[in-house]
């Protein structure tokens, strides 16, 4: 957004859309994202006692 002028006409939003989508970006690998492979499906909830345990949904 233009600073002191957040007016756009469509073509410039365009443009601007276009610039964004055109940039590089890194390439995003969902294993290093994941928690290790013992802490998958389980979470906490906010009691401390209290541990959760998420199995699969059967078809």
């Amino acid at each position: 957004m233009p600073l002191g002028n957040p007016n756009l006409t469509p073509e410039e939003a365009r443009d601007i859309a276009a610039f964004v989508d055109s940039q590089p970006r890194p390439d995003f690998v969902l294993k290093d994202h994941l928690p290790p492979p013992a802490g998958l499906g389980a979470y906490t909830s906010k009691v401390l006692d209290e541990t959760k345990r998420v199995e699969p949904v059967k078809p």
